[in-house]
Parts: C-alpha cells; structure tokens; sequence
C-alpha cells in the first residue's frame, strides 16, 4: 500500500528533527517550514513502512495536494540532468491527468542547481 504525500512529509519532518545538527524556522513565508541538515555522508533514513516502488511516477502519486517543496538528495556519481528529465515528465504526466480530472491549477517546476555550490 503506498504511502501518502502527507504521511511522507511528516516521516521526513520526523527524521528530520532527530538527525544531528539540524535546525528549522520559517524564513522566507511562514507556511514554510524549512529544514537545514548538515551533510552526513554515510546517512541512514528509517524504513516508514509500505511498499517499495520504483520509478519517479510512484512518487509523484503519492504527491499531497497543497504546495510543497519537494528536495531530493543523492551521490554526486548520479546522472541528475537525466534523472531530472524522468522526474519532470513523471510530474507533467500526472500534472496532465490531475488537469483532466479539474482537480489541481498548474505544476510549478523550479531546478535549484544553478543555486547550489558543489561539495
């Protein structure tokens, strides 16, 4: 069964706050909490339960339906300009299927690398 957008979002919130040199606040509006986590390279996350499901559309189903900030972390060895590319379409597609249905406005998609320094 999967899990829900929101059920994700509070795990990660979770996780979050228990994890070593994290702190949070809302600097930039207050409907969002933002989450600094120090870099640890050998990082472990909790398993939350459920199914595990590949592919990046599993996960944009699972996406709540509020605006959100969805990061997405990983090894630098990662070929991101194609993974990008897989995630964009898997949102555009349910972005298409969720217009259809007059269920949701636009899809705003905003790639934060140029903003990013390297490690």
């Amino acid at each position: 069964m999967p899990i829900s957008g929101e059920k994700l979002q509070d795990g990660a919130r979770d996780t979050a706050l228990v994890l070593p040199g994290v702190s949070n606040g809302r600097p930039f509006t207050e409907e969002l909490d933002v989450y600094k986590v120090a870099y640890q390279p050998n990082l472990r996350y909790p398993a939350l339960g459920g199914v595990v499901t590949p592919g990046w559309s599993a996960l944009v189903a699972t996406l709540p339906d509020r605006p959100i900030t969805l990061a997405i972390d990983g090894p630098a060895a990662l070929d991101w300009s194609a993974d990008v590319k897989l995630l964009n379409s898997a949102l555009e597609a349910w972005a298409r299927s969720q217009l259809l249905q007059g269920e949701v406005g636009p899809v705003g998609k905003d790639d934060q690398q140029d903003w990013i320094g390297d490690w």
